[in-house]
């Protein structure tokens, strides 16, 4: 089943120098020589000794500060790719990382009608304007369990438009659980799955009711959202902070995707993501 042709869900109805003048005023004397009959030939020779001397110096002092110009070395500064982090848990090495300067990890940034993503100036951006959902795959391998977190903002929609994550999906993003944010500072957690009478069909379980969060940051401004996945307990938080952590044997393992859904009432929902990362599963669950 083709993802972009999911039809939208609304969990809420389904269960950035000094210069000195001595004497300004004053004649300077002249003063004349005691010795008018000076030997000619012996001042020009002290003269010419005098010369040769000075000049000497001046050669010696100019070769000694006029070598090769050498230009001022600095120290090299090492560049750091700074990855949001969701508290001390997050303490190893991401297994993959994008902060999207570019499309170097080959994002799918097609466009269809109404719908697609696009990378620019250090972000993702998701667009859907057909009341249906939209999952961008992330093009990395993902383990079992694992850590995730990305920030992101939903910069146009209503209550009922939403985005986030998508975990342990299928090969055709038919199945997994959702965990997004609305745009009316409301989060839930869903588990989605072919429906067992009819395949050709979606069931969406709620795992969690439509809640506020107090973590959340105003519509409009980014939120940093971490996803946990070991074994069948998942927590997650908003801006460093827990806000649920459930447990559902469901699914194992699966791929990841960004998550945008416009819903029925709005004519367009944008999400822009900055980030994302992916780590192994802590070894200690944060609460």
């Amino acid at each position: 089943m083709d993802y972009k042709d999911q039809e939208s869900h609304n969990t809420s109805n389904s269960q950035t120098a000094e210069y000195v003048d001595h004497a300004p005023d004053q004649p300077v004397p002249v003063q004349v020589p005691r010795r008018r009959s000076f030997n000619l030939l012996l001042s020009l020779a002290v003269t010419a000794i005098v010369f040769i001397l000075i000049s000497s110096g001046i050669y010696y002092f100019t070769r000694r500060n006029s070598g090769p110009t050498i230009p001022p070395t600095h120290p090299k500064t090492a560049t750091m790719t700074v990855t949001p982090t969701t508290g001390t848990f997050m303490n190893e090495q991401p297994l993959f990382d994008d902060d999207f300067i570019n499309n170097s990890n080959n994002w799918d940034t097609h466009a269809g009608a109404g719908y697609g993503a696009s990378i620019n100036n250090g972000t993702l951006t998701m667009r859907e304007t057909n009341h249906r959902v939209f999952q961008e795959p992330v093009p990395a391998a993902v383990p079992d369990d694992f850590a995730v977190t990305t920030t992101l903002a939903m910069t146009q929609g209503d209550q009922n438009d939403s985005a986030g994550l998508q975990v342990r999906s299928n090969q055709d993003n038919s199945q997994g659980y959702i965990i997004e944010i609305y745009g009316n500072n409301t989060f839930d957690i869903v588990r989605m799955s072919p429906d067992p009478n009819d395949n050709t069909e979606i069931q969406l379980i709620p795992l969690t009711g439509q809640e506020p969060v107090s973590s959340l940051n105003p519509p409009g401004q980014p939120n940093t959202l971490a996803v946990i996945m070991k074994g069948p307990t998942m927590v997650v938080l908003v801006n460093n902070v827990v806000v649920k952590t459930l447990s559902d044997a469901s699914f194992s393992s699966g791929s990841l995707s960004l998550y945008l859904e416009n819903g029925e009432t709005s004519r367009a929902a944008v999400a822009t993501f900055s980030n994302i990362a992916i780590y192994p599963a802590p070894a200690n669950l944060p609460h």
